[in-house]
């Protein structure tokens, strides 16, 4: 591999790491913003 091709590998490595990282923080539906059972009863 030359620096021309392994710079290219890279670059489409970090977009394909960035498009998992979006897919699967957006994921539907999301843990973090579900609602406990334990925390409905809020007193």
């Amino acid at each position: 591999m030359n620096k021309e091709e392994r710079k290219e590998f890279y670059e489409q490595l970090k977009e394909r790491i960035n498009q998992l990282r979006m897919i699967n923080l957006f994921e539907e539906p999301c843990p973090l913003y579900e609602p406990d059972e334990e925390e409905d009863g809020l007193e």
